[in-house]
């Protein structure tokens, strides 16, 4: 009798702690506001005033809600486009799937916590590097 009470309690607490792990992806859960956004486009220097206040605006208003049931939602100013969104395993690497323009696009994860997603994107000779913060509700 004992022994099964102790194979019982086992078995409870193996999924216990299988339940209460978190997955990866769940980090990634939530409303982000990018705060930062770099690349390496070369600007002709009569356009650079203009080119770095259209980044600032789109810094601003640009924003992702990354939903537990894998939808996304991409946010500027206005307009809201809908899409899905995965990582791998070890949380190197985001694929978003826009639904509108049905078109995909995959990006690197440099780092995320619990505040702070750091993005970059590499295509070639263009590189983008981008940082959200996250939104507490």
């Amino acid at each position: 009798m004992k022994k099964n009470i102790y194979i019982f309690l086992f078995i409870a607490v193996v999924i216990l702690l299988n339940a209460c792990k978190k997955k990866p992806e769940s980090k990634m859960i939530g409303l982000w506001q990018l705060v930062e956004y770099t690349n390496n486009e070369q600007v002709p220097p009569e356009l650079k005033e203009l080119y770095k206040k259209n980044i600032d605006d789109y810094v601003k208003s640009t924003s992702f809600y990354f939903k537990e049931d894998s939808v996304l939602y991409s946010i500027q100013k206005m307009d809201t486009a809908k899409g899905k969104w995965s990582v791998d395993k070890n949380l190197t690497s985001l694929e978003m799937y826009d639904d509108l323009q049905n078109s995909k696009a995959k990006v690197d994860i440099i780092s995320v916590d619990d505040k702070t997603l750091k993005l970059r994107s590499k295509n070639e000779n263009f590189e983008v590097n981008m940082k959200l913060e996250k939104v507490n509700k």
